[in-house]
């Protein structure tokens, strides 16, 4: 009989300090994109739903969790190496999730720009 283990991962992969780089902005810089800022406000659901499509999740994925913004933001970090940690990204997410879904998507958006 084969014994079948599962293993649940509690940290994320160590990467290299010197390929990380911060955020392009702060969590409070809503002011530079004010068109996504008010689309934010007004429906956090299609906010958050375009994000996780513009990260290479299923775009309604979030539908189904109760937290759809910590992990998100998570996976951001590690596609493009953004410093950070998963408490920082749980304690951002929970008191101002508006604010940080307006945060990758300035990010995403200036990280879009840069390469071309």
């Amino acid at each position: 009989m084969v014994e079948v283990t599962e293993s649940v991962i509690t940290s994320e992969p160590p990467a290299k300090l010197e390929d990380m780089r911060p955020w392009n902005d702060s969590l409070f810089d809503c002011t530079k994109d004010p068109k996504h800022c008010v689309l934010t406000g007004a429906c956090i659901c299609a906010s958050i739903c375009l994000e996780y499509k513009r990260i290479g999740e299923a775009w309604y994925s979030p539908i189904c969790m109760l937290d759809s913004v910590t992990p998100l933001t998570a996976r951001y970090r590690a596609q493009h190496g953004i410093e950070g940690s998963m408490c920082d990204d749980c304690l951002m997410t929970t008191f101002c999730a508006f604010c940080q879904v307006c945060r990758i998507h300035r990010d995403y958006t200036a990280e879009l720009q840069d390469d071309f």
